[in-house]
């Protein structure tokens, strides 16, 4: 090998280093240019991605096992509130079932007469009615709110505020009367 061709190869490498210092300066201040841009919105898009899996795990890390969901059998005193409620909220369902004389006729607790059940032929009126838990929850959360009493053993206590909650939940229903003609293949 001559004295020449090997200056050139030692060329061709110092030309190689000094292209690929080119582009990694280049390619540095590229990034850099990126994430000075980019960087912020990025940081704050991460964090609440990161947030939103920490809330999601943290959820699911609360639940019970499937096990405990299949499982669970209400005592005689869970099953006996649960009745109460259900008797309760049944009958405030139908309490507020005004006959008004048309439309725009009406004024909460006045009307021609009350009903006392669920009138109407298609059923939706059924659709808006309260289930036991509606009232059993406010219950509920007025228990945990005071601390240091298991208000949950009183009895008394529950039924008491589960007659209020059924009654301040119940729903209001007005109904008119309508005629209902039917055409046959005669007419």
């Amino acid at each position: 090998m001559s004295y020449r061709r090997m200056g050139r190869g030692l060329a061709q490498q110092a030309l190689k280093r000094a292209a690929l210092k080119l582009l990694k300066k280049s390619g540095s201040k590229l990034v850099a240019v990126i994430i000075g841009t980019l960087g912020p919105p990025l940081i704050i898009f991460f964090i609440a991605v990161a947030l939103a899996l920490f809330l999601f795990a943290a959820v699911y890390a609360a639940m019970p096992g499937d096990q405990h969901l299949t499982g669970v059998k209400p005592s005689q005193a869970d099953a006996a509130i649960r009745d109460f409620a259900k008797s309760r909220v049944a009958e405030m369902n139908v309490k507020e079932t005004w006959l008004v004389p048309g439309d725009g006729a009406w004024y909460p607790g006045k009307g021609e007469y009350t009903f006392g059940r669920l009138v109407d032929r298609y059923g939706q009126d059924t659709k808006l009615v309260n289930e036991w838990g509606d009232a059993y929850a406010p219950v509920l959360y007025r228990a945990l709110q005071t601390a240091g009493t298991d208000r949950m053993a009183d009895r008394a206590w529950v039924e008491a505020k589960i007659r209020e909650a059924a009654k301040e939940l119940r729903p209001w229903f007005y109904y008119k009367e309508s005629k209902v003609t039917y055409c046959g293949k005669d007419g």
